[in-house]
């Protein structure tokens, strides 16, 4: 299915830095230590590439599947569950009935984190109607759904991503579901990978006056004439 690329859309963290040759006059003073942080920390990640086809529950609570009774049952050609599609495993969606089916991840934790962001990779294959769609939805703190993406029909090119950045999210974890609705057994949506990634922020350390040794200073001999 090819591959992508995306633009980094970071911002970076000012970081106070100390060494030789720097000095500070302190008096009564309070001194805020910045620690660095690293930037783009992987919160979440899933691209099933661990799973057997056919799989419809990984095992290991990362994700589950919420989906109607004619779905995964009975017709062995109305699924969503993973397969290998060019050789790379993906969560597929085919001949859905008309009916909304949902991939959900797990409770996400976020806490401590800001510039966050997440993306989902998708892929469709045969023609889609204007009742086919996608959906991609969050919610922080198990909180009601938010709406993020809402593709009708054919989306272009094929192979798409849709990413959503937000600074906190408001919350500390964060659940991403995505519905697909098709109905024909030419039809199929694909999720390749969804991400959750984010910058740590800095540890601010508070140090007092009284809590600073200062530097012994050299002794100075005096020679007389």
């Amino acid at each position: 299915m090819g591959s992508f690329t995306r633009g980094d859309v970071r911002r970076g963290i000012p970081v106070t830095r100390s060494g030789p040759g720097v000095t500070c006059a302190i008096a009564s003073a309070t001194v805020l230590l910045a620690s660095t942080a690293a930037l783009g920390d992987t919160l979440y990640s899933e691209d099933f590439e661990a799973y057997t086809n056919q799989t419809i529950d990984p095992g290991n609570g990362k994700w589950a599947l919420i989906t109607t009774p004619t779905v995964n049952d009975g017709d062995p050609a109305d699924y969503i569950r993973v397969e290998t599609v060019s050789a790379d495993k993906v969560l597929d969606a085919q001949d859905l009935n008309g009916s909304n089916q949902i991939f959900r991840t797990r409770n996400i934790d976020i806490s401590g984190y800001t510039n966050l962001l997440f993306w989902v990779r998708m892929d469709e294959a045969g023609v889609m109607e204007g009742t086919d769609y996608i959906q991609i939805h969050f919610a922080t703190n198990s909180g009601p759904l938010i709406l993020s993406t809402n593709v009708t029909a054919d989306f272009v090119p094929d192979n798409a991503e849709f990413t959503h950045t937000n600074t906190t999210f408001g919350g500390t974890n964060i659940q991403i579901e995505v519905h697909v609705r098709n109905n024909a057994a030419t039809e199929n949506h694909r999720i390749e990978e969804v991400v959750v990634e984010g910058d740590l922020l800095p540890t601010i350390s508070i140090i007092s006056a009284a809590q600073i040794v200062p530097r012994a200073r050299p002794a100075i001999a005096t020679l007389g004439v």
